[in-house]
This record gives structure tokens, C-alpha cells and sequence, in this order.
């Protein structure tokens, strides 16, 4: 390998690594605002990134607090990230695309028989998987309403 190639790919190499590293900060960053480890600095309003904070009467962003990579590592560990992963609404909606799957295969099954019956079978699976999949959101939405207010 020449000189010019070994340099571009080693070039290659840093901006992957530079790549994963920034995802790796974002994911910290995130994970920290997630777990109320920020402090609210005001902002002009954007609605992008802030938010109105009723205390201060203005708007403020969530930043995340400078944490050492250590600091994080021994965080994770008490928050047991593993576990946050899988969280109810994410089983309920698992539950309401096998509705919709299940009633589309048996609405296909059936369409031997009657072609009723398979609008029927359709109709009741579309309306059990939206109830659902609406039932998934009411429970991330009250997630998200308990994270806010715990602080």
C-alpha cells in the first residue's frame, strides 16, 4: 500500500471514529435530560428545543450536565438502562401490529368462505389495533407528563 492510500483510508478511519464518537456524546446527552440530570437555561423561544417554564416566565432549554464517562458508566448502572428499553407502550403496540397482522391473515384465510366475514374479521382487527395502538400512546404520553413533573 502507498503512502497516498494508507493516508486516506487512515483519514477514513478518523472521521468514522469521530462519527461514532459525536453519536455516542448525542446519546449521553439525551439519556442525561432523560433522567432530569440538566439545568433549564433561558432562551428566546424556539420550538424546536425549548420550552415555557411557568416558575421563570420564560422560556428555557434543557442542557444536559457535564458528566466524565465514568460519572455516565456508574449512572447507567443505577438506572439499569437495560431495563428502561422495554417499556409497557412499547409491548401494547407490539401487541396491536399482531392484531392488525393476525386479522389480516385470518381476513385473508377467510375470504374462502364469505367475503362478509372477512370484512368483518378486517373491520374488527383495524379498530382493535388503532385502540391499541391509542391506548400505547395515553401511556407515553402519561410517561412523559411523570417525567416532567418529578422534578
Amino acid at each position: 500500500m502507498n503512502e497516498e492510500t494508507k493516508k486516506l483510508v487512515e483519514q477514513y478511519l478518523n472521521e468514522q471514529e469521530e462519527k461514532i464518537e459525536k453519536k455516542k456524546e448525542i446519546k449521553k446527552k439525551k439519556d442525561l435530560i432523560k433522567w432530569g440530570l440538566f439545568k433549564e437555561i433561558p432562551v428566546i423561544e424556539d420550538e424546536d428545543r425549548s420550552y415555557y417554564n411557568a416558575e421563570l416566565k420564560q422560556y428555557v432549554e434543557k442542557v444536559a450536565l457535564d458528566v466524565s464517562d465514568e460519572y455516565y458508566e456508574k449512572i447507567i448502572a443505577y438506572k439499569g438502562e437495560t431495563c428502561d428499553h422495554i417499556r409497557i407502550n412499547q409491548i401494547i403496540k407490539g401487541i396491536a401490529y399482531a392484531i392488525f397482522l393476525i386479522g389480516l391473515v385470518t381476513g385473508l384465510y377467510s375470504s374462502r368462505i364469505h367475503v362478509l366475514t372477512t370484512l368483518y374479521i378486517w373491520a374488527s382487527a383495524f379498530v382493535s389495533g388503532v385502540l391499541f395502538l391509542g391506548f400505547a400512546k395515553v401511556i407515553e404520553l402519561l410517561e412523559d407528563i411523570h417525567k416532567n413533573t418529578k422534578k
